[in-house]
């Protein structure tokens, strides 16, 4: 500081350096932003660049003489997409009723939709994040790895799913 108490030009410059050099590397650090959903209490999460919407639960019209993983239809402001059971994908019990208070659309990709018992919300991945890589081989084609990841001060384990899941399911 000179003698009227202004800190120079340079030493400012440096602290700017410093403080942003850290928080570029906290950026860095961040590998994906993920949506965290539930399925059958279990916690799942797939990557924002794929959701494209969240919708409140409204009825899906059934289609006859469909795959077994599309449950029907639904209408989307005007564009009816498929609403795919993910559950059967993932080896879990198929959905029995729908709780519309709680359950939502998430549209993934532009083209396709599936059921949500429960939206928790997003939270950022970091390669420090990841819990577990090998998962079993029947859930494996599916889900990318295991990662932790905290929501409102909560933690969670979540199954975090492929991005090529949304062209398995067509």
């Amino acid at each position: 500081m000179d003698n009227q108490g202004i800190i120079p030009e340079e030493i400012l410059r440096q602290r700017a350096s410093l403080y942003a050099s850290n928080r570029q590397e906290e950026i860095q650090d961040v590998i994906d932003q993920l949506l965290v959903f539930c399925l059958q209490s279990q916690w799942f999460g797939i990557s924002m660049k794929m959701v494209e919407k969240i919708e409140s639960f409204r009825d899906c019209l059934f289609i006859p003489r469909t795959k077994p993983t599309i449950l029907g239809l639904v209408n989307i402001l005007g564009n009816f997409l498929p609403v795919v059971d993910i559950r059967q994908l993932l080896h879990l019990p198929p959905l029995q009723t729908v709780d519309r208070n709680t359950c939502s659309f998430v549209v993934v990709a532009p083209s396709i939709s599936f059921i949500a018992d429960e939206i928790t919300g997003v939270a950022s991945v970091s390669s420090s994040s990841v819990v577990f890589q090998d998962v079993s081989q029947e859930k494996s084609a599916f889900i990318r790895s295991i990662v932790e990841v905290k929501i409102n001060n909560v933690m969670y384990q979540v199954a975090w799913l492929k991005n090529s899941i949304c062209e398995e399911i067509l």
